[in-house]
């Protein structure tokens, strides 16, 4: 089950990897011993015995219906409900190790993988890589301006997404 307990004394890890604070005002930390999800003082830590992937989790994000999204390095979950979903590739994203994730302003939710860039449109994704114009298919990081433009970050050079295009910025 999941293993609750008060802080500071129950973090699972000092390996933090990834941190997230939700609507509801709960931190998501990331580690390399799995998910704490950090609500009133407690505790609460899930690991591939609750429904993870892997323990190695990476990143985390909230779609606008407050489903928490889980990068590990074996997979992608949504956590809904108090339960795991793994998203892979019966949704059509590639069996991955999930580096980044970012919720846009439109309710998009991105993923950065190591064979580039996904968006989930509801029921799969649609996917970006050197083919359209990404610079490197190693996507490290995502980030979304005032102005909507996407950024994302990756091994080979940045790169700015609008009006569904991309352009890159390499030196």
């Amino acid at each position: 089950g999941v293993q609750t307990c008060a802080l500071p004394i129950c973090l699972i890890s000092n390996n933090i990897l990834g941190i997230y604070q939700d609507q509801a005002q709960n931190y998501w930390i990331g580690s390399d011993k799995g998910l704490m999800r950090i609500r009133g003082g407690r505790v609460d830590s899930y690991t591939t015995q609750n429904g993870l992937p892997d323990n190695l989790v990476f990143t985390i994000t909230e779609d606008h219906e407050g489903s928490i999204w889980v990068g590990t390095r074996k997979g992608l979950t949504r956590f809904s409900h108090d339960k795991f979903k793994v998203i892979g590739a019966e949704e059509g994203l590639p069996i991955s190790s999930i580096l980044c994730t970012f919720t846009d302003r439109q309710g998009n939710v991105w993923i950065g993988t190591r064979s580039g860039l996904s968006r989930f449109t509801g029921t799969g994704f649609v996917h970006y890589t050197t083919r359209e114009g990404l610079s490197n298919n190693f996507v490290l990081s995502i980030y979304e301006d005032r102005e909507g433009t996407l950024w994302i970050g990756t091994a080979g050079g940045l790169n700015q997404f609008k009006n569904g295009r991309f352009r890159a910025y390499t030196r």
